[in-house]
């Protein structure tokens, strides 16, 4: 596993225990908003990511649909069953 790839693991899992944390317990106006930029800037850092690597990919398409951002049931020829599911 690479280091920026363990990096990102270890935030997100950080970031699920801090807002589960929220969830359950009540916290200070203080921490709450700690948490809530630390989950922003989170996504900022994912998202950039995701940008890059979809910039550096020759097939874009390609690229969305093996992250999973595009599910193959979305797919019209790959689709099977009544429409809709």
């Amino acid at each position: 596993m690479k280091f920026k790839e363990a990096v990102l693991i270890i935030l997100i899992v950080l970031d699920i225990v801090l807002l589960t944390y929220l969830s359950i317990y009540k916290a200070s106006p203080p921490v709450v908003t700690a948490v809530n930029q630390f989950d922003l800037v989170l996504c900022l850092i994912l998202f950039t990511e995701f940008m890059f690597n979809l910039r550096g990919s020759e097939d874009r398409l390609g690229f969305i649909r093996r992250t999973g951002s595009i599910s193959s049931h979305s797919s019209p020829s790959t689709s099977s069953g009544p429409s809709g599911f």
